[in-house]
């Protein structure tokens, strides 16, 4: 691997897959906030990872400064979303370059994940969801974004080992 990633960038990735992972599992058992929950987290760290490799001088001063990390501009996930978007065409243009509006479908997912995060009405809503049988809807939803979240992961990995081929395309 590309010596100019740092082993953080490395750790935050792995552990993205892992979650994604558990998202799987927790999708399978019908789990609709918790991989919600999971979900951001995973978009967190591939987006953190990828802003660590691109900003060493800021994102990634900031990140190894606990005190600091989450506090300060470059940290904060909305700052680091917005940084992120301006590189994912860079990260695979040949993926990302067919989607239309790629910025506002990043803004939406990571609201929508947040707002399954933290909403204890959406809590409540699921707990009606769930009443009623209409968990499959929102677990198709959350695959699709798990689904995206695996594209995002695979083409920042893709990215940092340097593989220029194009294994994957809008189709796929």
């Amino acid at each position: 691997i590309n010596c100019r990633i740092s082993i953080e960038t490395t750790n935050l990735l792995k552990q993205a897959s892992n979650t994604l992972q558990s998202v799987d599992r927790l999708l399978k058992s019908g789990e609709i906030v918790d991989s919600a929950t999971l979900m951001r987290s995973s978009m967190e760290k591939i987006m953190m990872a990828m802003m660590i490799y691109f900003d060493k001088d800021n994102t990634y001063e900031e990140f190894k400064n606990l005190k600091l990390c989450g506090r300060t501009d470059n940290t904060r996930p909305t700052r680091v979303l917005e940084n992120f978007k301006l590189k994912i065409k860079e990260i695979n243009p040949f993926v990302f370059n067919e989607f239309e509006d790629l910025s506002v479908l990043l803004d939406e997912m990571y609201e929508k994940l947040c707002l399954y995060t933290h909403s204890s009405i959406v809590v409540s809503m699921m707990i009606e969801v769930d009443k009623n049988n209409d968990e499959d809807l929102f677990i198709a939803f959350f695959y699709q974004m798990v689904d995206f979240l695996e594209l995002l992961l695979y083409c920042c990995l893709k990215y940092l080992c340097k593989d220029k081929k194009d294994h994957v395309d809008i189709i796929c």
